[in-house]
């Protein structure tokens, strides 16, 4: 393939108007990209490569600056399409607009690859493709917006804002690498993006009204805010040194605000900045952790990762062995119960088998009626209950298991499985600093937990361990249908609604910090924070006083009314409480929850420090018009409704397109939203449309195989 690249050159050069030379170098190789009825005709002649390939030679055998730029407009174009995007990714021609992120500022090429770059990673067609734009880009995008040039210079105003729009998505989207590309995210690749160098520069852009209008920059306060959060995510640090405790006030700041998006959003930074850095933890056991809003990219939890693993497992031996499936739950509970064995000290034998049962069975009572004083809901009562402290030193404890079996106790022998990993479990998330320890500890109780369930769905202890420390909607059916079985003991029922409170607070705290573009994600974040407030009400009715479940709702009870907004004359008899509170549990020793407490802990320590920092930009914040609509809006927000906003996603680059695609609203992916003109209709009701293979099957099991009905044929 040949092109007169001076004649290209020269058609470019004449163009007066840079935004026009899409439009120059779509025509000249002949690729329509005018109308949503053009890229149809490409997608259906199946001639997507053959386009992207002619843009691709174009950009190896030219030297003009404005060509380039015209193969950029027409990049970001075609990526208005997913399905014809992924051509740009296969063919790698999104290196172009990478490699002019790296050329000098003031050149108009190097904005529009800006632009280009930020348009590409919004509507990445898949994950795999984001990764790629943020790991080579953002330490380039980084560098851009630290410069001192860029940061003053008033003409550079439109390019800052176009980074600090990508800056969420590119950071987001990382949180997810490991479940995606079932490896770590090294730390050497997060050190390369200069998360310390972007904190300072975004904190000092708040802080100087001269270079950030608050009065205008709503959705931008918005970006920065959640970008910060996410700094804090992948390197506490970040904001820990920067200057004056900034950070950690800002994020105190946003928590006494008018917007409950930015409440969330506030709090959810100090959670981060109270955890353990992203390549240091375990990230599916923290607190209100980031994955919680990527189900809609189909992201399994731990219960269904285990169940698929094992899934697997018994095929691969089926096919060895012809093995019979009867008795993969007995063989799987021996397998744990063998594993834990491994792991203690059985040289001490502290425990006579003789009363072995009569052990377990006071242990099981522990377990489903509650500790007998408060004492004992802080410190369990090892000689009470097993004649001796040394227990877990040996592995008499798992010895209850057979004991049980023996005498047909099968349903409080997995009980006492339960309890011992929950146990054993809390104690090393604790003290524990090694991840794949703490995560193989994890997913086994997961799965333990969930496969009890399966057998014995009328028990209630087994809801409750499904629910212990989780965060998710499926979570609360769970908790619900918990409370609903017949042997659901007072102590259960407490402590069920003390892990429902601490969810759906964990639920909105996450759901609101994620709602820059959904307001799908507002409304269930408005959801689950006034219904937090119902049920911890329920669980201070129901916890024993001064346990330190109970204990843990007064401190939630406080901040849950903070982040709502409810100013009363308790509020501050709330706050002394949640003081006093944070220092029982401190000084008895409680491990549960520490980042949640440490986060509180650093809220009220910092309430009259970040009230003086960051006076002048609450003051303008609070008359934002997206702040006063919202504060309405959630003041008179009833359970169960939706503030009905649009859930595309736009373009923030603000580059006018004279000969764009998407003059018209492009048709969506009925179960990952992407739009495309190239979309495979249903063959069964002709009713909704997919990008793929993948989304169609796990829309149909989640979703249209309980719609999808066959139209009706007239006789």
């Amino acid at each position: 393939m040949k092109f007169n690249i001076t004649e290209l050159e020269k058609q470019c050069e004449l163009a007066d108007d840079w935004e026009s030379l899409g439009g120059i170098v779509s025509r000249y190789l002949e690729i329509p990209l005018s109308t949503p009825r053009d890229v149809q005709r490409i997608l259906k002649k199946q001639s997507g490569a053959e386009a992207i390939r002619k843009l691709v030679i174009c950009s190896q055998c030219h030297t003009s600056d404005k060509v380039f730029a015209g193969i950029m407009i027409c990049m970001r174009n075609i990526s208005e399409d997913s399905i014809l995007a992924r051509h740009i990714y296969e063919q790698n021609l999104h290196d172009l607009a990478i490699r002019y992120l790296a050329i000098p500022r003031n050149s108009r090429v190097h904005r529009i690859a800006i632009l280009t770059f930020i348009d590409l990673l919004l509507r990445a067609p898949i994950l795999e493709n984001a990764y790629d734009l943020t790991i080579r880009g953002l330490p380039k995008l980084v560098r851009i917006i630290s410069d001192p040039v860029v940061l003053t210079d008033v003409r550079q105003s439109r390019l800052l804002r176009a980074i600090i729009s990508g800056l969420p998505d590119m950071l987001a989207r990382l949180s997810t690498y490991k479940f995606i590309k079932e490896e770590e995210l090294s730390t050497s690749v997060v050190q390369s993006f200069q998360l310390p160098s972007l904190a300072k520069t975004l904190i000092e852009l708040l802080l100087d009204p001269t270079r950030f209008d608050l009065s205008r920059s709503w959705g931008h306060l918005q970006f920065i805010a959640i970008s910060l959060v996410w700094i804090a995510y992948f390197e506490t640090k970040a904001i820990h040194n920067l200057p004056d405790q900034k950070g950690v006030t800002f994020f105190v700041a946003l928590t006494t605000g008018s917007s409950v998006s930015l409440r969330c959003s506030g709090f959810l930074g100090l959670l981060n900045r109270c955890s353990r850095d992203y390549c240091q933890d375990c990230q599916e056991i923290q607190f209100c952790s980031p994955q919680l809003i990527y189900t809609d990219h189909s992201i399994d939890g731990p219960e269904a990762q285990m169940r698929m693993f094992k899934e697997q497992e018994m095929e691969e031996k089926n096919e060895d062995d012809g093995a019979d499936q009867v008795n993969v739950q007995a063989k799987n509970n021996d397998s744990a119960v063998k594993a834990d064995r491994d792991t203690v000290d059985r040289s001490i034998c502290v425990v006579s088998p003789s009363h072995l049962y009569d052990i377990a069975m006071r242990f099981v009572h522990f377990l489903l009626q509650g500790p007998q004083s408060n004492e004992e809901s802080y410190q369990m009562p090892y000689i009470r209950l097993f004649e001796s402290a040394d227990i877990m030193k040996s592995g008499a404890l798992l010895d209850m298991i057979p004991a049980l079996k023996s005498h047909g106790k099968e349903c409080e022998a997995e009980v006492v499985l339960l309890g011992v990993l929950l146990s054993r479990f809390e104690q090393q998330k604790s003290t524990n600093e090694d991840r794949e320890e703490l995560y193989l500890q994890y997913m086994t109780t997961r799965s333990m937990a969930d496969e009890a369930v399966r057998r014995w769905p009328n028990n209630c202890y087994f809801y409750y361990a499904m629910i212990r420390g989780q965060t998710g909607e499926d979570y609360l059916e769970w908790a619900a249908k918990g409370l609903q079985c017949s042997d659901c003991t007072p102590y259960l029922k407490g402590q069920i609604h003390y892990q429902t409170s601490l969810n759906l607070f964990g639920i909105a705290v996450t759901y609101f910090s994620s709602a820059t573009y959904d307001y799908q994600w507002w409304s269930r974040g408005a959801n689950s924070l006034k219904r937090a407030g119902d049920i911890i009400s329920q669980a201070l009715r129901c916890l024993e006083p001064g346990c330190p479940q109970e204990r843990m709702m007064v401190i939630l009870r406080f901040t849950t009314n903070l982040l709502i907004g409810i100013d009363t004359n308790l509020s501050e008899l709330y706050c002394n409480q949640a003081k006093e509170a944070l220092e029982t549990l401190r000084t008895k020793g409680f491990t549960e929850y520490l980042e949640l407490r440490a986060a509180i802990g650093d809220l009220l320590e910092f309430r009259a420090k970040a009230s003086d920092d960051w006076s002048s930009f609450l003051s303008q914040m609070e008359k934002l018009d997206h702040v006063v609509v919202e504060s309405r809006r959630f003041k008179e927000f009833q359970i169960g409704e939706i503030w009905e906003k649009p859930k595309r996603k736009q373009s923030l680059s603000k580059l006018e397109r004279t000969r764009c695609i998407y003059q018209a609203r492009l048709p969506q992916c009925a179960a990952c939203g992407n739009p495309s003109m190239g979309l495979k209709v249903c063959a069964r009701c002709g009713k909704v449309k997919y990008c793929k293979k993948a989304c169609q099957e796990s829309h149909w099991k989640e979703i249209h195989k309980k719609e999808c009905r066959s139209p009706e044929i007239s006789v």
